[in-house]
């Protein structure tokens, strides 16, 4: 994903704008993906502004979110903010087409499991001794979102925040009030069943 994939003054706003994400809704991925879908939508970039933070620009297909997308034929931008990523793990190819999103699923992420893995990775020596803990009892999610080629998996802190662009570049409420869209169902992904590439990618590092 390169920044060409972006109109200028996007990356402007969201890569330069010191003031921008003040304006942003906040909330959390699970309640987001009940009020829209990604399905059919682009995954157009992917960048990290500083340090703890993971913006993902998507362009949202209109045509499954009319009300979200205030009615738009054209498809406006959504950017999210992950304000504290805590893992990541990203399986993608270059070609523009498979960055088509085929289903997302957020969930969860029990307090206790992330603990014991980062008391393996220590142990193992994968991690440092002086790795950032989280206070006890934290609120973490599991997001992981579904290309035609490839797959995307984050555990993070519960917000996020997120802003709404036209593709002219106007600045669109967002009314989280809504449930989701009556003409698609969101295609939900099954736990422990990662896409063809993902499933490849695992079966090569068991060689």
């Amino acid at each position: 994903m390169q920044y060409d994939t972006l109109p200028k003054w996007l990356t402007e706003i969201l890569i330069n704008g010191t003031s921008t994400w003040d304006k942003a809704t906040i909330t959390s991925f699970p309640y987001l993906l009940e009020q829209i879908t990604l399905h059919d939508s682009v995954w157009s970039y992917t960048f990290i502004p500083e340090v703890d933070q993971l913006v993902l620009v998507i362009q949202l297909d209109s045509h499954w979110n009319k009300d979200f997308c205030h009615q738009l034929d054209s498809w406006p931008y959504l950017a999210v903010e992950i304000t504290e990523p805590l893992n990541i793990c990203c399986i993608a190819t270059a070609e523009p087409v498979t960055n088509i999103i085929s289903g997302a699923e957020s969930n969860s992420f029990a307090y206790s499991s992330f603990a014991e893995w980062i008391s393996t990775g220590k142990s193992l020596g994968i991690l440092p001794m002086d790795y950032y803990q989280l206070p006890q009892n934290t609120v973490i999610h599991r997001t992981e979102i579904e290309t035609i080629g490839g797959h995307f998996s984050c555990i993070h802190r519960e917000e996020i925040r997120v802003l709404l662009y036209s593709s002219e570049g106007k600045p669109l409420s967002i009314d989280l009030s809504r449930r989701e869209s009556a003409f698609h169902k969101p295609t939900t992904l099954k736990p422990k069943e990662p896409g063809v590439l993902s499933r490849l990618f695992y079966w090569l590092k068991s060689l």
